[in-house]
């Protein structure tokens, strides 16, 4: 009998260290979808943070096209106000003559 009871504390002992060893392999397995999260997640705000420099690059490209059609916009405007100057100047002259 004390036999028995040997092998049954046996089997108890083994079975609770493969219970020990089948919760630090779930443990284990957690803690490897966890870090593959975490690696998708970083992946992702990498991503992310790509996309929006990429947009922030975009933004200041537009903002100096702007400013430099702005630019030609007050030369065209100066040379449109030129012309009519001269133009004005010129029917003048011709009205003076033509007195």
């Amino acid at each position: 009998m004390d036999e028995d009871n040997n092998n049954e504390a046996t089997n108890n002992d083994a079975n609770a260290a493969g219970g020990d060893s089948t919760a630090a392999a779930a443990a284990a397995a957690a803690a490897a979808d966890t870090n593959v999260e975490q690696q998708q997640a970083q992946s992702e705000r990498e991503q992310v943070l790509e996309q929006y420099r990429a947009k922030i690059r975009e933004h200041r490209e537009v903002e100096a096209r702007l400013k430099r059609m702005r630019e030609d916009v007050k030369g065209l405007q100066g040379r449109y106000q030129k012309t009519e100057d001269d133009l004005t100047a010129l029917q003048s002259v011709g009205q003076i003559i033509g007195d």
